[in-house]
């Protein structure tokens, strides 16, 4: 199969979101958003600021997030770091436009739009918390 017929399989939907995500990256590159991002652990500790910022990838994709705080060189013990990568990755499902995965769930599944996706953020915000408590806890006492 050459490049150009497997190209035309891909969908042209998930083109345009990864196109969007690039996008999104170099505009909050550029306007100083990710950078003033991390400025976040300045005022709140670690465990509270990786919370939101796995809220915040809700809104925001998971990797300039994630990219912004690597390079912001921030000290974190190895739990405040599992719930960093916890946080972000799956903070991100919350909502269904800080997913990829969940982009494309929406484009394969026609009863899977925007409202019924919302109508669950409460469901998901629930079992994120808790997930983030349990690897918060792993990290404490599993990993000392």
């Amino acid at each position: 199969m050459n490049i150009l017929s497997y190209i035309r399989e891909v969908e042209f939907d998930t083109l345009l979101f990864f196109l969007g995500v690039l996008l999104l990256v170099g505009i909050m590159k550029e306007i100083g958003v990710l950078t003033n991002i991390t400025h976040l652990y300045q005022y709140l500790e670690p465990v509270q600021a990786n919370y939101l910022m796995g809220l915040m990838s809700a809104l925001i994709d998971n990797v300039p997030l994630t990219a912004a705080l690597l390079k912001a060189d921030l000290t974190m013990t190895t739990a405040e770091w599992l719930t960093l990568t916890y946080a972000t990755g799956v903070g991100g499902s919350i909502l269904i436009i800080g997913s990829a995965a969940g982009i494309i769930a929406m484009s394969k599944v026609k009863e899977l739009t925007f409202g019924t996706y919302f109508r669950m953020a409460g469901y998901l915000l629930g079992c994120y918390s808790l997930g983030y408590i349990g690897v918060y806890f792993v990290g404490q006492f599993a990993l000392s």
